[in-house]
């Protein structure tokens, strides 16, 4: 099985696909794949789940996946690696009065096995903020950038779910 290493410690990118071309693979970094629009298969560790507009999925290292596209889709990835975090390592999200790191939110198994959807307002308001990201990112480079790591942690903010279960 193919793994996939990423250098960079942040890498922000927009696909739109007809075909996915890359097969079942693993990777050493963090992923929040968003799917602007599109509709399709995401074959994710052990589950198949569909896709369509709006829908939000978290990776981990070494979780494995690949998509089967059914309608052209445009892909949102924000990918990060443990050294991005580790240049942010003091900022935190609070959990019940305890400090939870974004990456003990990014393991969490439950949010692993499914994918995140949004009711409105917060499905515009994801959308609205992956769209930022991407436009800041291909003026600048985004790794030491506070705004940007705290837009990535807004993501998985919009749904109470994630924060509260």
């Amino acid at each position: 099985m193919l793994k996939f290493n990423q250098i960079d410690y942040l890498i922000i990118n927009r696909l739109i696909e007809n075909e996915y071309y890359c097969e079942m693979h693993k990777q050493d970094h963090y992923e929040l794949i968003y799917i602007e629009r599109g509709k399709g298969k995401h074959f994710y560790n052990d589950s198949i789940i569909e896709y369509s507009d709006g829908d939000l999925f978290v990776l981990s290292t070494n979780d494995k996946h690949y998509f089967k596209v059914d309608h052209e889709t445009s892909f949102f990835y924000v990918k990060f690696t443990q050294e991005y975090f580790d240049l942010h390592k003091d900022l935190y999200i609070n959990k019940e009065n305890r400090a939870i790191s974004f990456i003990e939110l990014l393991n969490l198994e439950w949010l692993k096995q499914e994918k995140v959807s949004f009711q409105y307002p917060c499905d515009v308001l994801l959308k609205t903020t992956m769209n930022n990201l991407f436009l800041y990112s291909t003026e600048r480079k985004v790794e030491q950038s506070i705004f940007v790591y705290y837009q990535i942690i807004s993501v998985l903010g919009y749904d109470r779910r994630i924060s509260n279960k």
